[in-house]
């Protein structure tokens, strides 16, 4: 089977056999490729190149020997590095961050040694089907710029064990380097939003905005730092949610990807940006109760303050007149009937919008397309999808979830 390994990236280089470590299957299942798990981080290969196990079994084991860099707090997620370095993260299911453990058994914590067919998670696989949109486990070599992954041909059912890809190093072994940077330096502290912390998700997303600049970028929590490029690295910050973090930007486009990434984080609570010479100095922010200019509109009537709070929808500021909206108030039951019969009906909620919104945009174009297409991905949003899904487990309606 080996022999037949082709390049995952589609060139079918082949790899020098004595470099290679064999990557066994840590579940057995029906094995897809990465491009068809349900989820753009995953098959956008934001976290890095892998592939997909649909599993039967129930158990997942060790796809060589190595060091256990990670155990997600949920449970859900483990991360090895094998003894040339390569990284490789496992992840149970779609959206199983938001069960916060239950259904999940792990067998190994972080620094555990094992061999290839360890056991390292257990889990429901009756519960938790029911819970979350996809059981899928990803299996994903998150640090691709120093080795090359070649999978086996998918689409077929694979046994725990089977041989199916093969990981050998590429180029030069370059690890990241904490050391500094000539040009600007940029600090930025940002409190996590995201109510589950950094779990993969987030993280290949800053990971990605990391790597979209020249910048070399660190995000420190306390005593601890990781480089925003490895996705691996910020999960082992063990960052949660509302912990404050900083981040750290060397190069000239420091200050840009710095900012890009707080938005991903929550949006920046203080920013500086300071360089040997000649430092941009930061953009004071205007005040919440600056008063409005003399010529401006008394919309409340003259001498009257009004304070209006909101959320904030997207980063950047914007100047304009404020209008008066009403919306219809619907009747909804907080308390929901049966789980299982709620979740249901969430999910043809969700299916039913996501027609609408895509038969609108077929028939749109320009920016009213643009604008349809951030609502369908609203729709789709599993981290909004991982909150209700815990409202309804918590005894809520599908509706008010």
């Amino acid at each position: 089977m080996v022999d037949h390994l082709k390049d995952a990236s589609g060139g079918g280089k082949p790899l020098d056999a004595k470099d290679k470590l064999c990557l066994q299957a840590p579940i057995g299942g029906w094995l897809v490729s990465i491009a068809d798990v349900p989820d753009p981080v995953f098959s956008g290969r934001i976290l890095g190149d892998g592939f997909a196990i649909d599993p039967t079994d129930a158990t997942l084991r060790a796809p060589f020997a190595g060091v256990v860099t990670s155990v997600h707090r949920a449970h859900h997620a483990v991360t090895l590095r094998a003894e040339d370095g390569a990284e490789v993260l496992m992840h149970i299911g779609l959206d199983t961050v938001a069960l916060k453990g239950d259904g999940f058994t792990p067998h190994v914590a972080e620094g555990d040694r094992v061999k290839p067919g360890d056991p390292l998670i257990s889990f429901d696989m009756d519960v938790i089907s029911q819970l979350v949109r996809s059981l899928v486990v990803p299996v994903v070599l998150t640090n691709g710029e120093r080795f090359a992954l070649a999978v086996s041909s998918v689409g077929r059912e694979i046994a725990t064990g089977d041989e199916v890809a093969t990981i050998a190093p590429q180029g030069e072994a370059a690890a990241f380097s904490a050391g500094p940077s000539v040009g600007e330096a940029t600090v930025v502290k940002v409190r996590v939003a995201d109510p589950h912390g950094i779990h993969a998700r987030p993280a290949g997303l800053i990971a990605e905005a990391a790597k979209s600049g020249t910048a070399e970028v660190i995000i420190r929590l306390g005593d601890r730092k990781a480089s925003a490029a490895s996705p691996v690295g910020l999960m082992l910050l063990g960052a949660q949610h509302n912990d404050e973090l900083t981040i750290e930007a060397k190069g000239a486009d420091g200050a840009e990807v710095a900012n890009r990434i707080a938005a991903l984080l929550g949006g920046p609570e203080v920013a500086a940006t300071t360089a040997p010479v000649a430092a941009p100095q930061p953009v004071a922010a205007p005040e919440a109760n600056a008063a409005a200019p003399a010529d401006a509109p008394a919309l409340w009537g003259p001498g009257v303050a009004k304070t209006i709070e909101g959320t904030t929808a997207s980063p950047g500021l914007a100047a304009g007149i404020s209008v008066r909206i009403t919306s219809e108030d619907f009747e909804v039951s907080e308390t929901g009937a049966d789980v299982e019969q709620e979740i249901k009906e969430l999910r043809a909620a969700l299916k039913s919008a996501a027609a609408d919104i895509s038969a609108k945009i077929a028939a749109s174009k320009g920016q009213q397309a643009e604008i349809l297409t951030a609502h369908l991905s609203f729709v789709e949003d599993p981290d909004l999808r991982d909150a209700a899904w815990t409202m309804i487990r918590d005894g809520k309606s599908a509706a008010y979830a």
